[in-house]
């Protein structure tokens, strides 16, 4: 607990650094490239946040105290955006030179964060001869390298896999509780978190007491879930980054939830995020034979004025009455808590339409037979195509 709040108090004297003063009192104004050997600091391209220069090479050497590790995040960049970087980037190296293991190479985003394995980390800036930009800032501060994360009251996770619960479980939570969880993994890797146990005290849409999943490295990420009680229990992330925040009010408490997570590779077909206007998706292994105890959910969203058609093509699993076993169950909006539309286990060929601009495709398979799996499509529709259909089929009832 004490190391961890040695940490958020990093964090918020750091965060005042950066919003209570001048950038060029905090940070390296026109310097390219130094030596950082404070447990915490920031630093930035030449000239930020006016234009760095072209044909710039600067390398900063981060070292923090011998049992610590480094988070370091960026909190603006803004490069010329080439195909992998190719023209102007930033690498970041998980030891004391270039030399050193590559965590990763970027020329875009917001609140990148990355984590060295040890208490050294490199950062080299290069920018081509032709065009600039504002460039990028950045902070960094120490994490112990090994913390507790039983009684903890959140932190950062960024180790491949790990386990979390909340305060004091599987006593009962305190009241008036706010916890996060920040999980990180390697650069090219998703996260699949489980809830294994999750009894709290529940209300409406989960208002008072709550767990809530962020697709991302913050609060600001997209909300994958908001849960309380028995709801789907594995979430996938998009990236390398996930947020986990608990919330209890004032008044009862209960036994609170349990959690591990592990990363799995970008390329794993056991769900995920699906948000362009058309994609093809299938269970694991398809068409060869999915895997037993497989739960994976495929989150699709499209343009706020659009609907979604599913085409199942193929769909072959163990069959059993009223699919009991193996199956697929489609919903209606943007969660396993949305309207289901159908649960199915065999059959071609099946469409189905969502109401909104969501739908959430479940697949489950028990601990004994499997088979083929299956495979879908999906592509976004025009709102009113829905409309004129419904209308059409009322008109001719």
């Amino acid at each position: 607990m004490a190391s961890i709040g040695r940490v958020l108090l990093n964090i918020f004297l750091i965060t005042f650094a950066f919003h209570g003063k001048n950038d060029s009192a905090t940070q390296d104004g026109g310097a390219c490239g130094r030596y950082l050997v404070a447990n915490s600091g920031s630093f930035a391209s030449p000239n930020f946040p006016h234009q760095y220069p072209s044909n710039a090479q600067c390398t900063w050497y981060i070292r923090v105290g011998i049992n610590q590790r480094i988070m370091l995040n960026f909190t603006e960049l803004h490069m010329e955006v080439s195909p992998r970087c190719s023209h102007d980037y930033i690498i970041i190296y998980d030891g004391p030179s270039i030399n050193s293991a590559l965590i990763a190479t970027t020329c875009t985003g917001s609140n990148n964060i990355f984590v060295s394995s040890s208490s050294s980390m490199t950062v080299y800036f290069r920018s081509d001869s032709n065009e600039t930009r504002r460039g990028f800032s950045a902070y960094y501060y120490s994490l112990p390298s090994h913390h507790s994360e039983g009684a903890s009251c959140g932190g950062y996770l960024v180790d491949d896999s790990g386990s979390f619960a909340s305060p004091n479980y599987p006593q009962q939570y305190p009241i008036n509780s706010q916890c996060t969880w920040y999980i990180r993994v390697g650069i090219n890797q998703r996260i699949k978190l489980n809830i294994t146990d999750l009894q709290m005290v529940t209300g409406a849409s989960c208002k008072f007491n709550h767990v809530e999943i962020y697709n991302g490295p913050s609060m600001n990420s997209a909300l994958i879930a908001k849960i309380c009680s028995e709801s789907e229990r594995i979430f996938i992330s998009s990236s390398n980054s996930m947020t986990v925040h608990f919330t209890t009010d004032f008044s009862l408490s209960n036994q609170g939830f349990s959690a591990n997570y592990n990363s799995m590779s970008h390329g794993a077909t056991c769900g995920g995020y699906l948000v362009g206007h058309s994609e093809t998706f299938a269970s694991p292994n398809y068409p060869h034979q999915y895997p037993n105890n497989a739960q994976c959910a495929w989150y699709i969203r499209v343009d706020s004025n659009q609907c979604i058609r599913l085409d199942i093509t193929e769909i072959q699993l163990e069959f059993a009455p009223n699919c009991k076993y193996d199956y697929v169950s489609i919903y209606d909006g943007p969660s396993t808590n949305s309207t289901l539309i159908a649960t199915i286990c065999s059959g071609s060929n099946l469409i189905f339409t969502s109401s909104s601009n969501s739908m959430t495709v479940h697949f489950r398979s028990d601990n004994m037979g499997t088979n083929h799996g299956f495979t879908a499509y999906y592509r976004s529709l025009p709102m009113h195509t829905r409309l004129q259909k419904r209308h059409y089929l009322e008109d001719n009832y």
